[in-house]
């Protein structure tokens, strides 16, 4: 078993590889279509993704884990101001949920209350998006085994932009999956999804929780609510339990189509988490842009 430091280290490095080889296909519809683009294979990271800014999940972890850094502990206003400068600067690939949320905030509405109102503004289909899960990556670095602490800062993360019960539910449930694959524990979807259901979180995700033994195709990601934050969730937990290398796992997952760059992320993130660093084709890592910050910032999050 591959200790924390090379499991947290495969947690980050895993989510920007999944980011970098999803992101190409993230418009196109429907899965067959990447099929036949493809033939069948992704196993390769873009060329200028080392001189590209980040995309937004791996920015979002950046932005997170600096926030954590700084501050001890998830802040939503000191995050909140963090992802107001990263769209100033870049923002590539800012979902419209999170766009919305920022100009409240920027219109000195208190950050929690923006992302209520912005919730209730868009409706619960709406407002269900997956933007917040790649937070629950930083969070379970940061809480290092106390799950108590992990909930609140899983909590706080999610809500800092994205209020909606099923993304937080989602956020929080995703955090203490990694929680036991970066402690080196078995992922086991009965046991989450019976502490799901003990925390008051909303049934659906305990129920997606346990349906992440179903197979991929089970959980249709090109067809409706394609960036539902339910169906990452059992994206990335499905491929804590999946069998093959991390290549034909994260393959599998693009080649399923739907939110190709954000499931590929969180399940890159899962698979690193279980199993380190050295799972990760190097070439990969060598691919990506600042792959050292990322390192640098996983490494200090478990210290």
């Amino acid at each position: 078993m591959s200790d924390l430091p090379s499991r947290a280290q495969g947690a980050v490095l895993g989510l920007a590889a999944g980011n970098a080889l999803g992101l190409p296909f993230e418009s196109i519809w429907p899965a067959s279509k990447i099929r036949q683009v493809t033939q069948g294979v992704v196993r390769e990271i873009p060329d200028d993704t080392r001189e590209s800014p980040w995309d937004d999940e791996t920015a979002h972890f950046a932005l997170v884990a600096e926030s954590i850094l700084e501050t001890g502990d998830i802040e939503p206003r000191d995050l909140a101001q963090r992802l107001i400068r990263w769209r100033d600067e870049n923002g590539r690939g800012m979902p419209v949920l999170l766009e919305k949320v920022l100009e409240e905030v920027e219109g000195d509405v208190p950050v929690l209350e923006a992302s209520e109102e912005v919730c209730e503004r868009l409706g619960k289909n709406w407002s269900a998006g997956n933007g917040s899960l790649v937070r629950a990556v930083p969070v379970a670095l940061a809480a290092k085994g106390d799950r108590i602490r992990l909930v609140r800062m899983a909590r706080d993360a999610a809500r800092t932009s994205h209020w909606n019960p099923l993304c937080v539910g989602s956020t929080i449930a995703l955090g203490l999956a990694l929680d036991d694959l970066l402690q080196g524990r078995e992922f086991d979807p009965a046991s989450l999804a019976a502490e799901i259901s003990s925390l008051g979180l909303p049934e659906t995700v305990s129920q997606a929780v346990s349906g992440a033994r179903l197979p991929l195709s089970a959980f249709q990601l090109d067809g409706k609510q394609k960036g539902w934050a339910i169906k990452s969730l059992q994206v990335a937990l499905w491929a804590a339990r999946a069998e093959g290398t991390v290549e034909e796992i994260l393959e599998r997952v693009i080649l399923e189509g739907g939110d190709t760059d954000t499931n590929a992320a969180l399940a890159g993130a899962t698979l690193g988490a279980s199993r380190g660093r050295e799972a990760l084709p190097e070439r990969w890592i060598e691919s990506l842009h600042d792959s050292s910050r990322l390192s640098d910032l996983a490494q200090a999050l478990s210290r």
